[in-house]
């Protein structure tokens, strides 16, 4: 190989390299950009998750709801249930309409119960004859109103507090710390 020939293939070598050097440089710049472009997605996303949540906080502030009690104080109060106005049917999601408030498990039936509400009375019926539904330890067997703090068990393993935001007013006997065991 003359001289020149290697002058030239190492002139050639060095393009090559400086050529792919480049296309690296751009490729990482736009990962670059890719990256900061997804963390901004990732960002507005969180922000309206963060804004919903809020939203619902304010609506739960004024609308009666359930929300879960458990054995587990950490688990106590995670699941929440806004009573909207009308019909709010509980059961499993298998039956004939989607309920507005979805239960599994083996003692939950596909219409399990019902909440009426109107205007700012609540009233929690049976869905279906035999359905197990209990009321602060006493079996629903038909309507009942509902006050602040009453606990309801559906089934075997659902139980639920009902709050109302406007009439705080709660039946006789109802312990100020209201927690999974019926007393």
């Amino acid at each position: 190989m003359t001289p020149e020939e290697a002058a030239a293939m190492r002139k050639q070598m060095e393009e090559e390299i400086r050529a792919q050097l480049e296309a690296n440089m751009s490729a990482m710049a736009d990962m670059q950009m890719s990256g900061e472009e997804r963390t901004a997605i990732a960002q507005q996303q969180f922000n309206e998750e963060q804004l919903k949540l809020l939203e619902k906080e304010k609506e739960k502030d004024n609308t009666p709801h359930i929300t879960n009690l458990n054995e587990d104080n950490a688990l106590s109060g995670v699941i929440h249930h806004l009573i909207q106005p009308g019909e709010n049917v509980v059961g499993r999601k298998d039956g004939e309409t989607v309920p507005t408030i979805c239960l599994s498990g083996l003692s939950i039936q596909k219409s399990h119960a019902i909440f009426v509400r109107e205007g700012e009375v609540v009233v929690v019926k049976p869905g279906i004859v035999g359905a197990k539904t209990k009321v602060n330890g006493q079996t629903l067997n038909g309507d009942r109103t509902l006050m602040h703090k009453d606990r309801i068990l559906f089934g075997s393993n659902h139980m639920y507090i009902y709050y109302d935001p406007v009439n705080k007013e709660t039946a006789e006997g109802t312990p100020e710390q209201v927690d999974w065991e019926l007393e």
